[in-house]
C-alpha cells in the first residue's frame, strides 16, 4: 500500500483533504480515484488506512480507517554530519541514509571543502534536501523522515556535537579504533558522525575535534570517496546498534 503524507491541516475527524503537492502525486502519480486506498501518515505520525471517495481538480477527499502498526522507525538516535561535496552527491547520501535510519542529517563545510554554497543556494539544497528525504521516508516505511540542517562550518558542527552530548564520532585516516570498538553495549545517545569532504580532515580539524570530546573512528585501510564514505559510516552504525538486525 502506496504512503502519503498528510500535511497540517488537512485533517477533520475521520476525513482528509489533500491538495498541492500531495494532491498531485495520489491522482497523478499514483492515479487512484474513488474506492482506492493507501497508507495515509498524519501530523501527529500515527498512520491509518485511507480509502479515497472523490479525487478531482479540487483536490482529493479520503475517508480514515483502521491505524496501522508499522515498525520502520529506527529506536537509535543517529545524526551524520557528512562534509558538502561537489554537484548533487549529497543528494544520494540523504536518500540512502534516510532508509537506513538517521534521525538527522547536517552537512559541514570544512577547511578543504570544494563546495561552498551561499546563503540563498543554500536554503534553496535544504528545500530539496528535505524533499529527496520525505520521498526516502515514504519509499522505506519511515513516518518521520530525518531533519536536514543548513550546511555548518566545521567548527560550529564540532561544538553544536560537543553541546548535545551523547557519544560524538569523527572518521578520519589514521583512527585507531572501529566501530564497533567505539560504540560500546548502551552508548550514549545521540550519536553523531562527522564525514570529511573530497580532500579529507586537516590535521587542525581532527585536533579541534579530539580537544571537543569526539573519538576518531577508522574506516579501513582504503580510501572512500566523500559521498561513499558517508553511507558506509551510516550503514556500519546501524548494524553496530542493531537497526540492520
Amino acid at each position: 500500500m502506496r504512503r502519503v503524507f498528510v500535511p497540517e491541516g488537512c485533517v477533520e475527524g475521520d476525513r482528509v483533504r489533500l491538495q498541492g503537492g500531495e494532491d498531485h502525486y495520489v491522482r497523478h502519480v499514483l492515479r487512484l480515484g474513488p474506492g482506492d486506498r493507501f497508507s495515509a501518515v498524519l501530523p501527529t505520525r500515527a498512520e491509518h488506512v485511507a480509502v479515497v471517495e472523490s479525487a478531482g481538480e479540487g483536490g482529493v477527499e479520503a475517508r480514515l480507517g483502521e491505524e496501522r502498526d508499522l515498525t520502520a522507525e529506527p529506536l537509535i538516535d543517529v545524526r551524520l554530519r557528512p562534509a558538502v561535496v561537489r554537484g548533487r552527491k549529497l543528494d544520494s547520501v540523504i536518500r540512502q541514509c534516510t532508509e537506513l535510519g538517521v534521525s538527522e542529517i547536517g552537512p559541514v563545510t570544512c577547511e578543504r571543502s570544494v563546495a561552498r554554497p551561499d546563503p540563498d543556494s543554500a536554503a534553496h539544497k535544504v528545500e530539496r534536501w528535505e524533499k529527496i528525504a520525505l520521498e526516502a521516508a515514504r519509499q522505506c516505511g519511515r513516518r518521520t523522515p530525518p531533519g536536514i540542517t543548513a550546511p555548518t562550518a566545521f567548527p560550529a558542527a564540532v561544538a553544536e556535537i560537543a553541546a548535545l552530548g551523547g557519544t560524538g564520532l569523527i572518521f578520519a585516516p589514521g583512527g585507531a579504533e572501529g566501530v564497533g570498538t567505539l560504540l560500546a553495549p548502551g552508548a550514549a545517545e545521540p550519536i553523531s558522525a562527522l564525514i570529511g569532504p573530497e580532500g579529507g580532515f586537516t590535521k587542525a580539524e581532527v585536533e579541534l575535534a579530539e580537544e571537543a570530546g569526539l573519538r576518531v573512528a577508522a574506516l579501513g585501510r582504503r580510501i572512500l570517496r566523500a559521498d561513499t564514505a558517508a553511507v558506509v559510516v551510516c550503514a556500519l552504525l546501524m548494524y553496530e546498534l542493531g537497526e540492520l538486525a
